[in-house]
């Protein structure tokens, strides 16, 4: 059986333009959060969740808890009308691994979706060669412990791989399985990740006056490369995502 999208939206137009847009996906369709658990509970073939955040009887920020606590791990794409960073960074706090401002761009949507499936499903594979008694308590403190030395040292140039395990006191081994284990990242490419989603903000919130200004927030020394690999995460370039 193919593995399918569920699409989490409680306004009957929004869904249907989601179905559309996803039209290459088998689709599963709640009108809220809760409606999403209980579909959950009898469907396990589901490799995706797109969510809108503002629904009534159980919001997106609830239903995504809900999954967290349970260690539900599937790819989330949040979708919101809230611009503020604030709530950007609330949602990513709360395990999305991305998120969509209304209005946005069709194909925006679906190099989002296909780059969140193939994370998980390389995450999947490389799983499958670990020892299945292979210990993992603290992975989850791990990686969390990483995104955040990452975050504190977005703008520097020189911090890589070899100063996160420093920071992390772990082996670039042990910080790479985990890593990889989680996200389906490398920590080279979960360090270029969190760099573009800092970005993305900077980009939406128009707090940047040059390409070059953007690439040295986050430690790039070349506007133009930081442009091509926008271009590549995001579907659109940063001029183009300012509209």
């Amino acid at each position: 059986m193919a593995k399918s999208v569920l699409i989490v939206e409680d306004n009957i137009e929004m869904r249907e333009y989601l179905k559309a847009v996803l039209e290459g996906y088998n689709i599963l369709e709640a009108s809220n959060g809760q409606e999403a658990l209980s579909l959950m509970s009898e469907q396990t073939e589901i490799e995706a969740i797109v969510t809108d955040y503002m629904m009534p009887e159980m919001d997106g920020e609830e239903f995504v808890k809900k999954l967290k606590q349970a260690g539900v791990k599937i790819p989330i794409i949040m979708i919101t009308a809230r611009l503020d960073v604030k709530s950007r960074l609330d949602m990513l706090r709360l395990g999305v691994d991305d998120y969509l401002n209304k209005p946005f761009m069709e194909e925006e949507l679906l190099l989002r979706l296909r780059n969140c499936i193939k994370n998980y499903r390389e995450a999947n594979v490389f799983n499958k060669t670990l020892r299945p008694n292979e210990p993992t308590e603290e992975q989850n403190k791990l990686v969390d412990s990483a995104r955040t030395l990452i975050t504190e040292n977005i703008d520097n140039a020189y911090f890589g791989v070899a100063q996160l395990s420093e920071e992390l006191r772990v082996s670039e081994r042990t910080l790479h399985r985990n890593i990889k284990k989680e996200t389906g990242l490398s920590p080279n490419q979960m360090i270029r990740e969190l760099k573009l989603l800092h970005v993305r903000n900077l980009v939406e919130e128009n707090r940047y006056s040059s390409l070059q200004e953007l690439a040295l927030s986050v430690g790039f020394s070349n506007g133009t490369y930081l442009n091509q690999l926008y271009t590549e995460r995001f579907g659109v370039s940063i001029q183009e995502a300012q509209y």
